[in-house]
Order: structure tokens, then C-alpha cells, then sequence
């Protein structure tokens, strides 16, 4: 019988994709998180992501990071942060390379829809193992 984390790493996604304008950030190494709302009743809600989240109980997790659908790097998530929209700070802004939470929740808004202060915010930290070449 398989255990609870090898069921939960099969589950999890093959790849996080970027919009085309993180791509040389994450490349560079200068972009290491992504905040993401996992919610299905939120128009652009990523509910498959929380493959991840259950299988990184069982440590790093070893995925792609995609844009359009093509491939540009391999990428190791290290961890998850649970917070709401509404508790997002300017530290977790400059994190994902915004000046200030306005700027970041106003980024994300334009993914997600409705974008409410009560919205829970998984926010990924990830390095970049390998990137694809051009």
C-alpha cells in the first residue's frame, strides 16, 4: 500500500506557470516566490495546485515552471505560506519584486476575480534547478 506522501506527490501538478514577464526574473534567480489563490469559486483559481501543498509535507518538491505552455526552467519548491489577501504586507510585496502591497494586490487582481480581503493566499518559495535552453 503506498503511504500518504507518495500518494501525494503523484498528485501533484507537473509544472507552475508564469506570466511571460516573470520569466527572466525567475531565470535570473531574482524571482523566488509566487502567491497563488487555490480557491475553484474565484475566476483564475489554481485548485491543482494543492497537489503541492499536500506533498510538501514530504519535503521539496521538483516540478517545471511553464509560460504560454512551454517549458523554461526546472524548479525545486521549497515551502508554502498560508495568509489572506487582507494580510498581505509590503515584505511579502517586495518578496515577488512590487514595491508595496498595493502595487502586489493590484498584480493580482488582474489573475484573480473576485479578489476579497477574506481570499486565502498560498504564497510558494522555490529555487531554480536547471533552465531550458532557448
Amino acid at each position: 500500500m503506498a503511504s500518504a506522501a507518495t500518494v501525494a506527490a503523484a498528485a501533484a501538478p507537473t509544472a507552475l506557470d508564469f506570466s511571460p514577464q516573470f520569466v527572466a526574473p525567475i531565470k535570473a534567480g531574482n524571482k523566488v516566490k509566487t502567491a497563488r489563490i487555490l480557491d475553484a469559486s474565484v475566476k483564475g483559481g489554481e485548485p491543482q495546485l494543492s497537489g503541492i501543498v499536500a506533498a510538501l509535507d514530504a519535503g521539496p518538491i521538483k516540478t517545471i515552471a511553464t509560460a504560454d505552455s512551454e517549458c523554461f526552467a526546472r524548479i525545486i519548491v521549497t515551502s508554502c505560506m498560508r495568509t489572506t489577501v487582507g494580510e498581505l504586507t509590503d515584505v511579502h510585496a517586495r518578496d515577488e519584486q512590487f514595491v508595496d502591497k498595493e502595487e502586489f494586490k493590484s498584480k493580482l487582481k488582474e489573475f484573480y476575480d473576485p479578489l476579497l480581503d477574506h481570499c486565502e493566499v498560498f504564497i510558494f518559495a522555490f529555487r531554480v534547478d536547471s533552465v531550458e535552453e532557448e
